[in-house]
């Protein structure tokens, strides 16, 4: 089941290329557990159809791929399928009777296995970068604050600049605890554990999923705009297949992802003449990511996920709710940030904070609201503005409408 807000959340953007693995991943665990049903049926047709025939046939070697061997493992193991399982067990074919009767045991052996396999140290190295990296935001405040703390920003500045070059020999790196190595990579993916274990591929347990260690280039290198800029200042576009380098899961996520997005938006922003700078006034560092020349409107550079951002219209009780990523967070610290901005720029009330997130799946729209989140008619008009896109992710050269709008009412408003 899925809730009301979920589902008009995705009839709004019924054009989202991806929703099979949506559908398939999703942490509501009703439609992953409806997803791989859905698979096991397929499955199932496919070893039934050999033994449709009114003779006698010979016996038979099945041989399953690791994806689908993968889910007849959940399938056959967890306690959530046991009654399809009971219900279907007097109306079993031959062959699925024999593969599920030995599953079981295979389960076993792999996960036996899968420990003597599985590499300790991932989650001890990523519980040190996230306790450093939080330590270091705790600074950014107290930078903004006033307390002089400069070596918080180039601290900040530098982390941004090592992860966008993959710079993994530079000592900060180190400090900071960022990446680890391992040999285990597979094809573009690492297979790890909801407790950071890694393993090799057809070693791992069932829970150990791939992660794509390329996914957050897998648009901007398509964009000859965004990979042009990138290759001008020697910025990587994808992890060295050669390399046993990887950043560790909350680095890659709260550093790297936020660090390609901002360079990716204001690539397209150079493109299309919107002059901007990201060295901001300390009292307001870090509070947005950039701001555009000779005008006090800041701009706050996302790179979220099409989930995360269909997550946000999610209401409490749902499933999928976040405490942090929701609409009623998301309003108030926007709020706040704007109050920062407008105090700090006394002499006008022209301060606007611009939310622009890079990589859109669907039909998102622009948005240009009061402080109070009301939707007002005009750029002019506008403090807060969001546009939920940049980029088409199925056509990473097109630019969506919302975004080429908002350039022209900007442009026009520079003058």
């Amino acid at each position: 089941m899925i809730s009301q807000s979920t589902f008009l959340s995705l009839l709004e953007n019924i054009r989202f290329n991806d929703f099979n693995s949506e559908y398939r991943y999703s942490p509501n665990r009703g439609l992953s557990d409806d997803s791989l049903k859905n698979r096991i049926a397929t499955y199932i047709q496919a070893l039934g159809r050999t033994e449709r025939v009114w003779h006698k046939i010979p016996d038979q070697h099945i041989v399953l791929s690791h994806e689908v061997l993968d889910d007849f493992k959940v399938f056959s193991s967890e306690d959530n399928f046991a009654y399809i399982r009971e219900e279907r067990q007097s109306r079993l074919s031959n062959n699925l009777a024999q593969v599920l009767e030995q599953i079981p045991s295979l389960v076993k052996r792999v996960k036996r296995k899968a420990r003597d396999h599985a590499v300790e140290t991932l989650a001890s190295k990523n519980d040190k970068s996230k306790q450093y990296i939080h330590e270091l935001l705790q600074r950014l405040h107290a930078f903004r604050s006033g307390n002089g703390d400069e070596r918080s920003k180039s601290e900040w500045i530098a982390l941004r600049l090592t992860a966008l070059e993959h710079a993994f020999a530079e000592p900060i790196l180190d400090s900071y605890h960022a990446y680890f190595t391992t040999d285990l990579a597979d094809d573009g993916s690492l297979y790890i554990d909801d407790e950071l274990r890694i393993y090799p591929r057809g070693k791992q347990p069932t829970e150990a999923r791939p992660r794509r260690i390329n996914s957050v280039y897998d648009v901007i290198r398509n964009n000859k705009v965004i990979s042009d800029y990138f290759i001008a200042r020697g910025f990587e576009l994808e992890f060295d297949s050669g390399n046993n380098h990887f950043f560790t899961p909350y680095f890659y996520q709260s550093i790297l992802v936020g660090a390609v997005g901002e360079a990716a938006i204001q690539a397209v922003l150079r493109a299309n003449l919107l002059r901007t700078t990201d060295d901001l006034p300390d009292p307001l560092y870090e509070l947005a990511d950039l701001k555009i020349n000779n005008k006090p409107w800041y701009i706050d550079c996302k790179n979220y996920s099409e989930r995360t951002l269909s997550n946000f219209s999610l209401p409490r009780e749902d499933i999928a709710y976040h405490p942090k990523l929701n609409e009623d967070t998301f309003i108030k610290q926007a709020q706040s940030k704007l109050n920062k901005m407008q105090k700090y720029h006394t002499s006008n009330d022209e301060s606007k904070l611009i939310y622009l997130n890079l990589v859109h799946s669907g039909d998102r729209i622009k948005r240009y609201l009061d402080s109070d989140f009301n939707a007002v008619n005009s750029f002019a008009d506008a403090q807060i503005i969001i546009v939920q896109g940049i980029i088409e992710a199925s056509s990473p050269n097109s630019y969506s409408t919302a975004f080429t709008q908002f350039i022209t009412d900007c442009q026009n408003n520079i003058l």
